[in-house]
């Protein structure tokens, strides 16, 4: 046999997994049972994305496609906007003083009028240890500060 060869069928025999794999894997291991949906982006042909609970919060999971210049991207909605503008300031001053210290690899941001929990990072690299943290830290956040965001600046829940 060429060496060459055998080295190249090393090389195929160590990629266990493909990204997907792993991250239907972790999902699988964490979300609540019967709570799964699977579909494709929109305005996508390789992204794919996952919607399922973890605990009682909703999670998104979405990688861009296969390759390690692909992006995982995980988000939960955290908080509708406040109705009232004069809220407004206070919260996004809250919500970057927690994203210098107390969000780890995620942070607060806005989307589509919702405050959301977000941590994402390039498929390069990444192993299933990295996935589920970043699923774990997201869901535990958006838990933890739900229903205070809610009590303290109003809006609705998402």
């Amino acid at each position: 046999m060429d060496p060459s060869s055998r080295e190249s069928l090393s090389d195929a025999e160590m990629k266990l997994s493909t990204h997907r794999e792993e991250v239907e894997t972790v999902i699988d291991s964490l979300a609540v049972e019967g709570s799964i949906r699977f579909t494709q982006m929109p305005d996508s042909d390789k992204g794919l994305l996952w919607i399922f609970k973890y605990g009682t919060i909703r999670v998104y999971v979405a990688i861009t496609g296969e390759t390690d210049d692909d992006t995982l991207t995980v988000w939960a909605p955290v908080l509708k906007m406040p109705a009232t503008p004069e809220k407004e300031g206070d919260l996004y001053r809250f919500l970057l003083e927690r994203n210098w210290l107390e969000t780890w690899e995620s942070r607060f941001c806005i989307r589509n009028d919702e405050v959301v929990l977000l941590s994402m990072r390039t498929l390069d690299s990444i192993d299933p240890g990295e996935i589920s943290r970043a699923i774990t830290i997201v869901a535990t956040l958006a838990d933890e500060y739900d229903e205070s965001l809610l009590e303290q600046f109003g809006g609705q829940a998402p």
